[in-house]
C-alpha cells in the first residue's frame, strides 16, 4: 500500500489527530518548512520542496523558508533539508546558523508540539 502524505499549511496548533496524519507518510516524522519572517508553517509532504512551494503560493519569499524534520515520538528536531542547501546560514543541507535554528524550532513547537 502506498504511503499517504498530507501537505498542509498550519494556521493553528495541530491536535493529536492532525499530528498523526501529517506524520503517517514518514512513519512518525514530519517534514516541516517554516517562513521565519511571517511565521507561516507547512508540513506533512513527501518532500520539503512541496511544502516550500505551498508557502510560496501563499506569498512567502524563498529566502525566508527553511526546512527541518520533527520526530513525534522523541520531539527531536533535525535542521536538515535539501531546500537549505547553497544558502547563507547553512552548511550543506543543515541549518548552521543558531539564530535561524531557534526561529525554526520556535515555529515548529508553536504549531506541532
Amino acid at each position: 500500500m502506498a504511503k499517504k502524505f498530507h501537505n498542509t499549511t498550519l494556521t493553528q496548533r495541530a491536535d493529536d489527530e492532525l499530528l498523526k496524519l501529517l506524520a503517517c507518510g514518514h512513519d512518525g516524522m514530519i517534514k516541516v518548512v517554516c517562513d521565519i519572517k511571517t511565521g507561516a508553517v507547512a508540513g506533512g509532504a513527501e518532500w520539503h520542496s512541496e511544502s516550500r512551494d505551498l508557502l510560496k503560493e501563499n506569498g512567502s519569499d524563498q529566502d525566508n523558508l527553511w526546512g527541518a524534520k520533527l520526530y513525534l515520538k522523541t520531539g527531536k528536531i533535525k535542521f536538515q533539508s535539501m531546500i537549505n542547501q547553497h544558502r547563507d546560514g547553512a552548511e550543506d543541507n543543515l541549518i548552521a546558523d543558531g539564530g535561524i535554528q531557534t526561529e525554526v524550532e520556535t515555529l515548529i513547537r508553536r504549531f506541532l508540539r
